[in-house]
């Protein structure tokens, strides 16, 4: 995957003005238009629209990353403003926006625009990146910029060294806010078994009974998610961001195996 092809220098601009979240969209549509011949601007601003629809790509701390995919596209077509002026984006976190990623996708090519989508939010999610491209008025050295971090940060190939990341929750809502660090946001293979306390069981058994008074809390998540090992200690960080030290967390365990082979593919 050549990330120097797919972003475009016709789609990097620093210091944009617009409107509103549709006035953003619009624009977006308008850029990749021009790169995408015998696709209309129409097209791809409804496919955009259809998108939000399921949730907005703003995905906070003043970052959105509107995309798509379109059965008429047989490229991808990437691209980053800076905007002069912060946009509601109707966000996670309810921040208005200042940097936009948009990418555009063929529709028969998911595996590769997840790739590509999680290597954006894991550049977008650090603040020094976010700072230095914020800091620049040339749309040349926004593109340079965001290529050298996100190329550091793309998800990587098979051959690469793969750990094991099983995180057993029991807080729905830490559970929600992790499904952001192990799903879009890694570029991991993760899936996500449901289980039950161990109290479920117990608190059935007479000889056990006095100690559940109450109906036991049954919830228990389990993420199990295959990560690049050089990413292990970000993925770490982030999920102390959510859940403070690992070491004084209640209600979460983390454990993480060096995996001697990790072959195959899981469909999406």
């Amino acid at each position: 995957m050549n990330l120097e092809t797919i972003l475009r220098a016709e789609c990097c601009a620093a210091r944009r003005r617009f409107a509103d979240k549709d006035d953003i969209l619009r624009g977006v549509a308008k850029c990749a238009a021009r790169i995408l011949a015998g696709v209309s601007e129409d097209a791809i601003y409804q496919a955009l629209q259809e998108r939000e629809q399921l949730g907005s790509t703003g995905v906070g701390a003043g970052v959105a990353l509107p995309h798509c995919r379109l059965e008429v596209v047989d490229d991808f077509v990437a691209g980053v403003f800076t905007l002069e002026n912060p946009v509601d984006f109707e966000a996670i976190d309810n921040r208005p926006v200042r940097l936009i990623a948009f990418i555009i996708a063929p529709d028969d090519k998911p595996r590769e625009q997840l790739r590509i989508l999680s290597c954006f939010s894991r550049t977008l999610s650090d603040p020094d990146t976010v700072g230095e491209l914020m800091k620049t008025t040339d749309p040349a050295e926004l593109r340079t910029v965001f290529l050298r971090e996100a190329a550091a940060r793309l998800a990587p190939t098979a051959e690469e060294e793969m750990t094991l990341f099983q995180v057993l929750v029991q807080d729905e809502k830490v559970f929600s806010r992790l499904l952001d660090v192990f799903g879009p946001t890694a570029g991991t293979t993760t899936v996500v078994l449901q289980g039950q306390n161990l109290s479920a069981y117990l608190g059935r058994m007479p000889l056990f009974a006095a100690f559940w008074t109450q109906e036991p809390s049954r919830s228990c998540r389990l993420i199990m998610a295959v990560v690049n090992r050089r990413l292990a200690n970000e993925v770490i960080r982030r999920i102390e961001e959510i859940t403070g030290s690992l070491n004084r967390a209640r209600g979460i365990m983390v454990t993480v195996q060096h995996l001697f082979l990790c072959a195959g593919e899981l469909e999406l």
